[in-house]
Parts: structure tokens; C-alpha cells; sequence
């Protein structure tokens, strides 16, 4: 079998560094209107919503906004969806010590009735048991059918919490706040709430639309830095799948926009998180039950990054999982000639320049292969593997066979790519291979 065609490619990624600035193309001056969102960035309703889009589920609607004022102005929207109904907050202990302990005070003091519980959620321990904890407190406090559930944290406190408001009552309503970088462009926007059951990783779930999804960027300035470049990956592959202009933008400025946070008001850094909200949303929304087709191009990054995350206990996080397998199905992309040498580079370097990991010790042949398996089983028969046809377009690989044929010279590459660009061996430890600790 030959290698995959990528010599050139290794030659040219391996001069990069973490915080190297890639080589933008000269069309970058121009970024079109994104083309395929109804409202991408609607006049401003108040001072309290900056952007907004409505999202049809079935017979129900839940809108995403974005707001810029913080505590203040999340706080002022919320309270006018609470009304006269009662509000249970769950959250976390961190998130509760930053802000969602001063959101349910600031609700307190203007006269709403609302709770706080916190639960102490990894996703390595989002389970059942979790979700009944939440359920439980809902009915100490009595909460209604019209009462709602505020689920403030990350992606793992809102699939928590999704779930819990589908459970109590038959369903009730329920607005996320997510407080990460995921959250707020990917895992919190969308309908689908899950937690993890026999080591599968959100193998129980439903599909419940929230009332309301609250983004608030400010949030992301106590992030630590290892969870905005998850995020990254997250906004990478929409881009990749959908926006070459997203794309662009995230080559022109998603390092210092990294670096800083998104808080020394870069003036693309709200139209870098809109248009990563915007593309997830349109692609969501035709499919928003995954009952039209199973070929989502949303999957991109996630079909053997599940696996990856089980088998490393989820050592390895979600974003960096999605990060290594943005780079298998590239690399795969370019052994089958979908892709050239360039925009393997730009692929690569996009990643490599978010310091995120390309490959893993652990990511061998066998775990590849079940993950092609169940995620088979997932989509109705056929792996429909998402890979590069172009920044911006996708292919998808059905037939398992001709995947396995490819996978392990695509896998050799990027463990010598990894290699090559830390100046080190390859270590055999347990960790994700990322390239920062393969430079140290």
C-alpha cells in the first residue's frame, strides 16, 4: 500500500511554531456576508441583545442571542423570560463562584423566584445519576410545569441539564448560559442534551429545544487557555465544512484573539463567534432531529474522536479529541486526492497555530476501526466520514473498507508530522501528543 501523498506538506507545516502567524491568501480582504443565515447580524434590538437569531425545532422555536454587557445584561434578559414563574439555576462550583452566583443574586434582588444548585460535573462523570440530582432539587423547590430550568456552565452542565428538563413534568422549559467558548458556538446551541452510559460517551439523550440560548463573550475571560483552543477546533471545523471566510478569519486573528481572550476588543473577534454560531445553526436547523439523512456535515471531528475521548478516561478533552480528528480526516482527504498539498497546509497549520494537538499514542488502528463501527451503527448504517473537499466543502465517506485501506498510513504521517514539528521524539506516555508539550 503507498504512503499518502504528503511530503511537501510535512516539509511546509513543520516550519510552523506555536503563535507562528500562517501565510493568509491574498483573497482574505474580502469576507462576503455569511451565505447561508436568514438573520446573521440583525440590527440591534436594545441595549441588552447585540445580534440574535430565531431556530424552528419541529413545532417550537428558541432563539440565540448574543449579548456585550455582561452579568448586567444577561441578567436583564433572563429575568424578563422568567416572569412570574419559578427558576432553578444549576451550575457548577467555579462557574457558581464567577457568575452564576451573582446572576441569581442580581434575579433575587428584582423579585424573581429563583434557586441555585451547583453539581460538581466532568465529562467523565456525566452520568443518570447526575441528571436525577437535578430533577430532585427541582422538586424540593416545587418547580412547575411553567417553571423553568437556567443551566449556567459548560457543555457538560447544560447536556446535564438539557436532559433534567426533558425528564421533569414530560418537559419543561429550560435557557442555557454557556460560559465556555464550546458551549457558546457549538455543544450549547443546538437541541440535543446527553450524558455518557457503559463507557459510551452520550450514548443516552433526547432532542428538547431550549427556551432560549444566551451567549455572553465576556464570560470567556476567566477561561483557562487549554478550553478557548477547544473551542477553536469547534469554530475550525465549521469553517471547514461551510465558511472559507470564517476560515480566513480565524488564519488572520484567532492567535491573539487566543492569546487575549476575546477581551481587548479585536474588531473581528464578535464576527468570529456570530459566524461560528450562524454556520452551526444552519446547519442544525434543516436537521435539527437528525431524521432527514444521517449525512451531517457537523460531524466533521467526530467520528473517532468520541473513542479517543473514552479511552483516554477523557484526559484528553473533547475540543483537543475533535482537534486529532480534524487532522485524520484530513490527512485521509488528501491520500484520496480530495484535497492539494495547499489546502492540507492551511488545514494543519490552523490547528498547529491554535496550539491543538494533531495526534495521539492512543489513536491506533483497532480503536479506529470500532469507532468507524459504532458510529455506523449511530448513522443509520454507513460511517459517513466528513472530510475536506476544500476550505468551506466536504465529502463523505461511506464505504468502511476503502476508510481502513487509508487509515493507518494517515496515521503514521501525523505521529512523524507531530515529531517533526516538536523537534523531539514521539513520547510514549499517556497524553494527547499535543504539539506545545511535544516543543517543551
Amino acid at each position: 500500500m503507498s504512503s499518502p501523498r504528503l511530503p511537501d506538506m510535512t516539509h511546509r507545516v513543520a516550519g510552523l511554531r506555536r503563535g507562528a502567524t500562517p501565510v493568509v491568501p491574498p483573497n482574505n480582504a474580502l469576507l462576503p456576508g455569511f451565505r447561508s443565515s436568514k438573520n446573521q447580524f440583525p440590527e440591534q434590538r436594545s441595549n441588552v441583545v447585540e445580534r440574535s437569531q430565531f431556530v424552528k425545532a419541529g413545532s417550537r422555536q428558541y432563539e440565540v442571542i448574543m449579548t456585550q454587557n455582561g452579568l448586567e445584561a444577561c441578567s436583564e434578559w433572563i429575568l424578563r423570560s422568567i416572569g412570574a414563574e419559578s427558576a432553578l439555576i444549576v451550575t457548577t462550583p467555579t462557574v457558581a463562584e464567577l457568575y452564576a452566583g451573582q446572576l441569581f443574586a442580581c434575579l433575587q434582588s428584582k423579585g424573581a423566584s429563583v434557586e441555585i444548585m451547583t453539581i460538581n460535573c466532568t465529562e467523565a462523570s456525566k452520568g443518570l445519576d447526575q441528571v436525577t440530582r437535578v430533577c430532585q432539587r427541582a422538586a424540593e423547590f416545587g418547580l412547575g410545569r411553567k417553571g423553568l430550568l437556567i443551566g449556567v456552565g459548560g457543555g457538560v452542565c447544560t447536556d446535564i441539564v438539557t436532559v433534567a428538563a426533558s425528564w421533569i413534568r414530560r418537559g419543561i422549559g429550560y435557557i442555557r448560559v454557556p460560559t465556555t467558548l464550546i458551549g457558546q458556538i457549538d455543544a450549547g446551541i443546538g437541541i440535543k442534551g446527553a450524558v455518557n452510559f457503559q463507557r459510551k460517551k452520550s450514548y443516552l439523550g433526547c432532542f428538547f429545544a431550549p427556551r432560549a440560548v444566551v451567549i455572553t463573550p465576556s464570560f470567556l475571560a476567566t477561561l483557562p487557555h487549554r478550553h478557548l483552543r477547544e473551542g477553536f477546533a469547534e469554530m475550525i471545523k465549521i469553517a471547514i465544512v461551510r465558511d472559507a471566510a470564517l476560515f480566513e478569519l480565524i488564519e488572520l486573528c484567532g492567535s491573539e484573539l487566543l492569546k487575549d481572550g476575546f477581551q481587548k476588543g479585536h474588531s473581528k473577534q464578535n464576527e468570529v463567534i456570530w459566524r461560528s454560531i450562524a454556520g452551526m445553526l444552519a446547519e442544525l436547523e434543516p436537521n435539527i432531529f437528525e431524521d432527514q439523512t444521517y449525512e451531517r456535515l457537523v460531524d466533521f471531528g467526530h467520528t473517532f474522536s468520541p473513542a479517543l475521548e473514552s479511552i483516554s478516561n477523557f484526559e484528553i478533552t473533547h475540543g483537543e479529541a475533535v482537534s486529532i480528528d480534524i487532522a485524520v480526516s484530513t490527512a485521509l482527504g488528501h491520500a484520496m486526492t480530495f484535497i492539494d498539498d495547499q489546502t492540507s497546509h492551511r488545514i494543519l497549520s490552523s490547528l498547529i497555530t491554535m496550539d491543538l494537538p494533531i495526534w495521539s499514542c492512543r489513536l491506533e488502528l483497532d480503536v479506529c476501526r470500532r469507532a468507524l463501527a459504532d458510529c455506523s451503527l449511530h448513522r443509520g448504517g454507513k460511517p459517513n466520514l466528513v472530510v475536506p473537499a476544500d476550505i468551506g466543502h466536504a465529502k463523505f465517506l461511506t464505504d468502511e473498507q476503502t476508510i481502513v485501506d487509508r487509515l493507518g498510513d494517515a496515521l503514521k504521517f501525523l505521529e512523524h508530522l507531530s515529531s517533526k514539528i516538536g523537534g523531539t521524539s514521539v513520547p510514549h506516555c499517556e497524553n494527547s501528543g499535543c504539539l506545545s508539550e511535544l516543543a517543551s
